[in-house]
């Protein structure tokens, strides 16, 4: 079966499409435009879409918040990279084999090494269009397209139309179609899209109106410190009781025309033979003055869900408030993470058809790694508190970020230490919570009876095979588990 079939007939599995190759269209429509308006409209919508994108880009590439932002938030987004995970399959063959696929794509792919820059994209452009490339029956590459010229063909009704290819490229001048594409061929992934909206949205479109502003109150600043910033001296010739005639001033002025015409040079001197006095003019007070660009500095900064104190930009902040701030941004991280999901899990799926393999029987887990703040004395803290409640060391591990340590490969490493004393436990100590629990696991107890014995037969086995440190008074010294590291 030819390469184009076999894709188009896993996608039509996939996205329930009719034998007949069509899919079963809804006939309202989502966009109040009637289908003699539907070539103006579409031009309209493009011709906006591509004026707001542009300046976006602009503003992200001229503009040291606006790129610090988006830098910050698509690395946040991808650090610690991305895992995927074959959770459940048909068969053991088919997991193994499912997962060897996702393994040898990401890596063929560079989606890790890649995976920061279609963040960055997707957040600056609202769009981010990949193209599968397809050689001898694998996907060889994600190739990022020019999202600016990229355009969907949905119609007003939200559909797809027939017998029309669903995504296409257009000349930036022209207007005319360069390329076409198939629905296999694209993945896209949008940004802040409605549903029944062709195309997603720049996450600082809202903010193009206070950036312009923002601008302009710097600018203004600038201008205002270069005229208003210098001293400013005003000569009296003459005095109140007895003024002098203006042909006297005019005959000063061009007395000490060098040094008035040059104020910049290093000897400033007057002449006046008693009757001419020389004193400042306070300059203005307000110069520093930087209220407005901090309030558009804020306004940006909330429109990216980013605080402020993230980017060095805060001169002070409550803690509390601060990290209130940062659970909402890292909500924003989160929505970031399955934008890229819902496009990865397209791609994977063709890749997974390609090999044969229903991705519709499998159920996959995406690990975008640890993005936990607290650090490892906090960790401790609430794994002590979580155990005294009863909650298992698995669960327990899930809570504090450590979801991908595998807990019967933990156990094991736990039991070889006991068995090699690389901890040594003595009999007669005062047991750590923690530990007692540790040890009880280890030995399979169920209840507090048997965990109670299975700690004594334990501790009295490890102590007849080594020699414990003692102090005086023969109280055994125990070292207390604070942590469980790879």
């Amino acid at each position: 079966m030819p390469i184009t079939d076999l894709i188009k007939e896993g996608m039509q599995k996939l996205l329930s499409i009719s034998k007949e190759g069509s899919i079963t269209a809804g006939t309202g429509y989502q966009k109040p435009v009637m289908p003699e308006m539907k070539y103006q409209d579409t031009l309209t919508r493009y011709t906006t879409r591509q004026a707001k994108m542009t300046k976006v880009q602009a503003m992200a590439l001229t503009d040291v918040r606006i790129s610090r932002i988006l830098y910050k938030m698509s690395a946040d987004a991808v650090v610690g990279g991305l895992g995927i995970t074959v959770e459940s399959a048909p068969t053991d063959v088919v997991k193994k084999k499912a997962q060897t696929v996702i393994d040898d794509y990401m890596k063929v792919c560079e989606v890790d090494q890649k995976s920061k820059g279609w963040s960055k994209a997707l957040l600056r452009d609202g769009d981010l269009y990949l193209e599968n490339i397809i050689n001898d029956n694998q996907v060889v590459r994600l190739k990022k397209l020019a999202a600016i010229i990229t355009r969907s063909n949905m119609n007003a009704e939200g559909n797809y139309p027939e017998n029309e290819p669903p995504y296409f490229q257009v000349h930036p001048q022209t207007q005319k179609k360069i390329k076409e594409f198939e629905a296999w061929q694209i993945i896209h992934i949008a940004w802040d899209q409605e549903d029944g909206e062709p195309y997603g949205r720049p996450m600082f479109e809202p903010a193009i109106l206070t950036f312009d502003r923002l601008i302009a109150s710097e600018n203004n600043v600038i201008i205002r410190r270069q005229i208003r910033a210098g001293k400013r001296l005003l000569h009296t010739i003459g005095t109140a009781e007895k003024p002098t005639q203006w042909d006297r001033v005019a005959e000063y002025r061009e007395y000490n025309k060098d040094t008035l015409e040059h104020p910049t040079d290093p000897i400033q001197d007057f002449w006046s033979n008693g009757s001419v006095t020389i004193s400042e003019i306070g300059g203005d007070r307000e110069i520093g003055e930087m209220n407005d660009i901090r309030y558009f500095e804020a306004m940006i900064a909330m429109q990216a869900g980013i605080p402020k104190a993230m980017l060095g930009r805060e001169e002070s902040i409550n803690r509390d408030v601060l990290e209130e701030q940062e659970e909402d941004y890292y909500r924003v991280i989160l929505d970031v993470n399955n934008s890229l999901e819902v496009g990865l899990r397209k791609a994977i799926n063709l890749a997974l058809l390609l090999a044969g393999i229903d991705p519709l029987f499998l159920e996959l887990s995406f690990n975008w790694g640890n993005k936990d703040r607290d650090d490892l004395s906090d960790k401790i803290v609430q794994a002590k508190d979580l155990q005294s409640f009863g909650f298992s060391f698995e669960t327990i591990f899930h809570h504090i970020n450590l979801a991908d340590l595998d807990y019967e490969e933990e156990m094991e490493r736990i039991r070889k230490q006991v068995q090699e004393n690389v901890v040594p436990y003595g009999i007669g100590a005062k047991l750590d919570p923690t530990l007692s629990a540790l040890i009880a696991s280890i030995s399979g107890a169920t209840n507090n009876a048997q965990q109670s014995s299975a700690v004594a037969n334990k501790l009295d086995q490890i102590a007849k095979q080594t020699q414990a440190t003692t102090q005086p008074g023969g109280k055994v010294i125990l070292p207390k588990i604070t942590a469980i590291r790879r």
